[in-house]
């Protein structure tokens, strides 16, 4: 077994996620339509009435979808409690930019518009906080987390991703793996920066081991390569296909 599965909570990630359903998408609602409507009244009308713009404008510019983007720009500051969100966003130059520049995917427009609407989303999360977010998702997680994690971790420890990853690829892997089972997260299941994947905590075995598989080819290999390239310069002459991208 190459593979080593590291199973965790994450109340940061946790609160990153919840913006989704605050902002009263029916992707999100449809989801955590009462949980949603439970806390929002908890928070100032200001903040409530933002996050919904907040994620329009994100929607609308490079950036794209607000909880996954953020969280993955926020995963390599060690996100673990609301307090630690929080923290990185008062930071983001001496906790966030080192990791971000380390990532192959980054851009630097996601960074401006992070720079540019940090205040916001600073207000939004000491919001949350104040309003005992960390008790709310608690309670709807239930006692019985800690007893899930260790569940997962059992049902994943068959199953060898990094060695299918390897033999299909080419590629050498990180042998670990780590999921961060989420109260909040329906219906994304994300990538972050390294070998993270956020997701629900009641998904079943086999969706966690497809997003595990899924999430770890982006890209299945280096991109800027000529073989590369030339599969993209084919691509691109199809109409169909660059009709799908934008």
């Amino acid at each position: 077994m190459r593979t080593r599965w590291n199973v965790i909570g994450s109340e940061g990630f946790d609160a990153i996620a919840f913006l989704g359903p605050l902002s009263g998408r029916d992707i999100y609602r449809a989801h955590y339509a009462a949980h949603a409507d439970a806390f929002a009244p908890k928070l100032p009308a200001d903040v409530r009435a933002d996050i919904p713009r907040l994620a329009d404008e994100s929607d609308k510019s490079s950036f794209g979808l607000l909880w996954p983007v953020l969280a993955n720009i926020l995963s390599g500051a060690g996100i673990t409690s609301l307090d630690s969100v929080i923290a990185a966003l008062s930071d983001l130059d001496g906790r966030v930019r080192p990791a971000f520049q380390r990532n192959a995917h980054k851009e630097e427009s996601d960074w401006r518009w992070l720079t540019s609407n940090a205040p916001r989303l600073i207000k939004i999360f000491a919001a949350m906080r104040d309003s005992d977010f960390a008790t709310f998702r608690r309670d709807r997680l239930g006692a019985g987390f800690d007893a899930r994690i260790a569940e997962v971790s059992r049902a994943l420890s068959r199953y060898d991703v990094v060695r299918w990853q390897e033999k299909l690829t080419g590629r050498t892997f990180d042998p670990t793996i780590n999921v961060v089972l989420l109260a909040f997260s329906k219906p994304h299941g994300a990538k972050m920066q390294d070998q993270t994947f956020l997701q629900a905590a009641d998904y079943d075995t086999a969706t966690t081991v497809r997003i595990a598989a899924h999430e770890m080819l982006h890209p299945p290999m280096p991109m800027k390569g000529p073989t590369a390239r030339a599969a993209i310069a084919v691509l691109e002459r199809d109409p169909l296909i660059m009709r799908i991208v934008r």
